[in-house]
């Protein structure tokens, strides 16, 4: 008798605790252990791990707004858009400097396998200097275009 009331009990926990919640709080634990992993591991600067987690906390706020505006609940669209988390932002070269010799060492190794390859173009003089920039403003170049100066 005993057990049949704590399984009641039980299932009854469960079942009052929505699904919603559990997705998204769910979605939250992931998110604060792939930022704390990304910190520890080097993959992600103090300052990048303190941007996610500002992040974190803004989907956390609109949360309790939705939450809020209907009665404690989500509605569909609402968990979905709080499980996907979508944004969009920007890419910032600086915030990824702690890893700038990682990307020289992987697109150097892309160079010398083949699969990234770029173009030069030399022009020698500099009285080539003033047709070489209206070509450039034209969009007459492809790569990179080097004005060689002789030194002597």
């Amino acid at each position: 008798m005993i057990a049949r009331i704590l399984l009641v009990a039980v299932l009854a926990l469960v079942v009052a605790t929505p699904a919603e919640s559990r997705s998204v709080n769910k979605r939250q634990k992931h998110q604060a252990a792939r930022i704390d992993h990304g910190e520890a591991n080097g993959r992600l600067s103090p300052q990048e791990a303190d941007r996610l987690r500002g992040q974190e906390a803004g989907i956390a706020s609109e949360e309790k707004a939705m939450r809020d505006a209907h009665g404690g609940h989500l509605t569909t669209s609402e968990r979905h858009l709080l499980n996907k988390s979508a944004r969009m932002e920007g890419f910032l070269v600086f915030d990824y400097e702690h890893r700038s010799q990682e990307a020289v060492d992987r697109l150097a190794s892309w160079i010398r396998g083949g699969k990234l390859r770029y173009r030069e173009e030399f022009l020698d003089g500099l009285d080539q200097a003033p047709g070489a920039i209206a070509a450039l403003y034209r969009g007459e170049n492809l790569g990179k275009r080097l004005i060689r100066v002789d030194r002597g």
